[in-house]
């Protein structure tokens, strides 16, 4: 079990094992009014409340930190998921990718497709369709006028935003699917652009390393959009989550490429329909990996 402990500083340290916390302990770094958490947790609690640090010595001679409950509320009020909003995108990028591959998860492409093609036909078929082809025809024209690379991951960001609202039940309207361009604008453009760049790159040598990232990535823009992680942070949730099950992954791809294909043949309006379900299913994927509900099995398949 790893745990991650935030300093009198507000810094934090870690995720690191128990041994280590106690090192810190012992020579000052941290003391037992430090914040802590650990995958499972709802909230950050003090060190002292973990029954594992129950021999630790309190340590009256340590400064006091700042941070440390009751006041902890005002400075991490709690957010979506299990871990407080105000921690660092580091922190939070580190401890969802670690609870995740604890928990573990499954990947289902039939049932994905499944539910995005429920989600398209059965849930306000035109204003989902409508929302989607205006936003790809604006990455079409933003194409044209060479300004793509600034445009296409706000406006991917933000479709990804509206599905997710659309999937979770709550209002999603066309609003949502341009909120890209004023929630996270500068981190959904630098994190297409980076992960594009280091996929290229992985292309050009030997072109297996480019494949590997370019289904790696498949979920770092959403985590940006989703749970407000910084780009590298998303890029490397993304990366090491898809990782343990990237094999498929890959086939995920593969499947939304040739739907997407047959949805061209069908005298090319097809694919207007194709596109938002291969969206939709994808972002059921995400949700089933990242946002669980409570009768989710943690089956791997």
């Amino acid at each position: 079990m790893n745990y991650t402990v935030l300093n009198a500083q507000r810094q934090p340290l870690g995720p690191m094992p128990e041994f280590q916390v106690r090192e810190f302990l012992q020579q000052g770094d941290i003391s037992l009014d430090s914040l802590a958490w650990k995958p499972g947790m709802a909230a950050w609690e003090p060190l002292r409340a973990f029954s594992e640090f129950i021999d630790v010595p309190n340590q009256s001679a340590q400064p006091h930190n700042p941070y440390a409950p009751p006041q902890a509320a005002e400075y991490f009020p709690k957010g979506e998921g299990s871990l407080d909003m105000n921690a660092s995108s580091k922190i939070r990028g580190a401890a969802l990718t670690e609870e995740v591959l604890q928990r573990g998860y499954r990947v289902d492409i039939l049932h994905c497709l499944s539910r995005g093609w429920d989600l398209v036909f059965c849930r306000d078929f035109w204003a989902i369709i409508g929302i989607h082809t205006l936003a790809w025809l604006t990455q079409l024209a933003s194409s044209l006028l060479y300004v793509n690379i600034v445009v296409g991951g706000p406006m991917m960001g933000g479709l990804d935003l509206y599905f997710l609202k659309r999937i979770r039940g709550e209002e999603a309207t066309l609003s949502t699917a341009y909120s890209g361009f004023n929630i996270a604008f500068v981190q959904l453009f630098v994190v297409v652009l980076v992960a594009g760049i280091l996929t290229a790159l992985g292309c050009l040598l030997l072109i297996i390393p480019g494949i590997y990232l370019g289904v790696a990535y498949s979920f770092a823009r959403t985590l940006v959009i989703d749970r407000q992680l910084d780009f590298w942070d998303a890029m490397e949730c993304s990366r090491k989550v898809i990782s343990a099950h990237w094999f498929k992954f890959f086939g995920f791809v593969i499947v939304i490429g040739l739907c997407q294909f047959l949805g061209v043949l069908a005298l090319i309006i097809g694919v207007f329909i194709s596109m938002p379900i291969c969206h939709a299913a994808l972002m059921f994927a995400y949700e089933d990996i990242f946002h669980p509900r409570p009768n989710d099995t943690t089956e791997n398949r």
